[in-house]
């Protein structure tokens, strides 16, 4: 089967594939990514792998900003049996191999950010995935957690031969 470019995207594959990105912070964090361990799967022609960054320690307050209060720590003291002050979020991004592009959605939080997180580049190589690689990467939004991992300690390019 041939693989199309990224460049020849149709619409339609675009959203599955939006889609399926969209929904990796959703997922449980238990057997999905945890540590070095990784989730891959075929969609279509598309590899996706979900590779771990290690967790961040947050407010609970910050999970749903917008979520009624009271309905939000309800939901947290049935699910965790109190209401904790903060959360250990699991933080996972995906690697897309779209024939010969390997994509990477977001490229986690870098060494600086908390001491839990910053792992991507481990777990790249755990998983035999050269970060020189990486043909492409896709940032979500501009938090800490998305693009602190861009720049290596010296400056260089975490991922050196991908377009941002």
């Amino acid at each position: 089967m041939t693989h199309p470019k990224l460049t020849d995207i149709h619409r339609r594959r675009f959203l599955a594939l939006s889609a399926s990105a969209a929904a990796i912070p959703s997922l449980p964090s238990t057997g999905w990514a945890v540590g070095s361990e990784t989730y891959s799967s075929m969609i279509g022609d598309v590899e996706l792998t979900v590779l771990s960054d290690g967790s961040l320690t947050l407010p609970s307050g910050a999970l749903a900003p917008a979520a009624p209060r009271e309905e939000f720590e309800a939901l947290l003291t049935r699910t965790m049996g109190s209401l904790p002050e903060t959360v250990e979020a699991g933080t996972n991004h995906a690697l897309l191999r779209i024939g010969d592009d390997l994509i990477l959605i977001d490229n986690g939080s870098g060494n600086k950010y908390q001491p839990t997180a910053g792992r991507l580049l481990d777990n790249l190589s755990l998983n035999e995935v050269d970060p020189a690689a990486v043909t492409k990467v896709v940032f979500t939004h501009a938090h800490p957690d998305h693009i602190w991992g861009t720049l290596l300690d010296d400056g260089s390019l975490a991922l050196p031969n991908a377009t941002y």
